[in-house]
This record gives C-alpha cells, sequence and structure tokens, in this order.
C-alpha cells in the first residue's frame, strides 16, 4: 500500500523558520517533523511513499537521496489544493492507499485505521481528534448569571487531522479547483465518507508556538 505524504505548502505562519526550507523539514527534537511521521509508517510496515510537493520541494528530494530503508517518489504541483495534488499523484498510487499531512505527528493504530475503513467500504475515512479550546469558557443563564465556567475544555467537536484512508474511485468525484472541503462534501453526498476517532497523541506545527509545545511533548510520543 502507498503512502501519500502532503508537504507542498509554504508555512507561511513558521516564517522565519521556512524561508529556506519547507515546513515538514522543520526539525523537532533534532529530526525533520517529516522524519518523525515517515518513522511512524516504517515501524508499522509501510515504507513505499510518494511525496506531494511544491514549495522548496528540491530540499525534500535532497533530504531523502540514497535512502536505502524506504522507497520515494515524488509530484510536484507547485501551488495547488490538496484534492489536484491527491489526483496529480494517481498513476502512482495503489488502489487504496493512506494520505496524511507531512507536518502531523501522531500515534494513529494504522492497522485499526485500515480495519475501520474495509469494515465500512466507504470510498474515503478521515482521522479526527477531539477539540480543545485554547481559552476558558464562560457559561451564563438569560440574566447574566454565571453558571459554569470551564478551563480551556475538551469539546465536543472532533477535527479532521489527515490520516486518511481513499480507494482510487474517490479520486473521480475530484473536480477542478476542489478544495479538500468540496471533495469531502461531494462523497458525504454518495454517504462514501467516514470518521474514524483517534484519541491518542497528536501535535501539529503551524506556528512557532506549537513547534516549542511540541518539542515538550515528543518524551510521550513513538518516535523516541
Amino acid at each position: 500500500m502507498k503512502v501519500l505524504v502532503l508537504c507542498g505548502g509554504e508555512g507561511v505562519r513558521l516564517k522565519p523558520l521556512t524561508d529556506d526550507i519547507p515546513k515538514p523539514l522543520v526539525q523537532i527534537r533534532g529530526k525533520p517533523l517529516l522524519e518523525h511521521v515517515v518513522s511512524h509508517f516504517r515501524k508499522n510496515g509501510y515504507s513505499d511513499f510518494v511525496f506531494a510537493i511544491g514549495y522548496k520541494g528540491d530540499k525534500i528530494r535532497d533530504y531523502f537521496n540514497g535512502r536505502r530503508d524506504i522507497y520515494t517518489d515524488y509530484v510536484d504541483s507547485g501551488n495547488a489544493e490538496i484534492p489536484k495534488r491527491i489526483l496529480d499523484s494517481k498513476d502512482k498510487l495503489s488502489e487504496e492507499f493512506i494520505v496524511l499531512y507531512g507536518d502531523t505527528i501522531a500515534d494513529v493504530d494504522i492497522k485499526a485505521l485500515l480495519d475501520f475503513h474495509k469494515k465500512h467500504k466507504g470510498w474515503a475515512t478521515i482521522t479526527t481528534y477531539p477539540m480543545q479550546s485554547p481559552f476558558g469558557l464562560v457559561f451564563s443563564d438569560s440574566l447574566g448569571r454565571i453558571t459554569e465556567f470551564k478551563e480551556k475544555p475538551v469539546m465536543d467537536y472532533w477535527m479532521n487531522i489527515g490520516f486518511m484512508v481513499l480507494n482510487k474511485k474517490a479520486l473521480d468525484l475530484i473536480k477542478k479547483d476542489d478544495t479538500l472541503m468540496s471533495f469531502f462534501d461531494r462523497l458525504m453526498e454518495k454517504g462514501m465518507l467516514f470518521e474514524y476517532k483517534h484519541r491518542g497523541k497528536h501535535i501539529t506545527v503551524n506556528t512557532e508556538k506549537e513547534k516549542s509545545d511540541a518539542e515538550m511533548q515528543m518524551d510521550e510520543f513513538y518516535t523516541e
């Protein structure tokens, strides 16, 4: 099974760290984000990767040049939306394949995700994670009397963190200029999009603050 890694964005919110390198090569604990991602899949028996590159994609090619522990291929879609990046990679993918973000570290149980996908017989399964508010929330009644205060609560909402499983037939639904959400909408209309809930560990690095947090959290992760 092929693993398609989306790593073509500019990482604007991580500048100046991304002035000279793409975001997936920003280091956490002395290793690029992308190395942590690849390591998790290698430990789970996956070694065949397609990297959907764009911004400074040559740096990612250079990083993996000469590696013997994994198979690598590349598709450069430039500055494009995620559905186009996936569609451009179609000829290099297996009939069923995994898609993930190159800036997201998570200890997702890959076997359980695939078992879920096969059991539900959908065309696409996305992995979600419970959202946590970065702020304390205040609740009050109609008179303005405070009835409850929650400090940074975990919300009853789930966000997409990548780690998607797609069947190639899903790519037939992609239209020109699709966003990921419009692609998902089309899958939902057909009843072919499912959600696998991940309750383990998860880190996404979009800002220097998140990078700093990630450095502190890595002791708990599979990569150490």
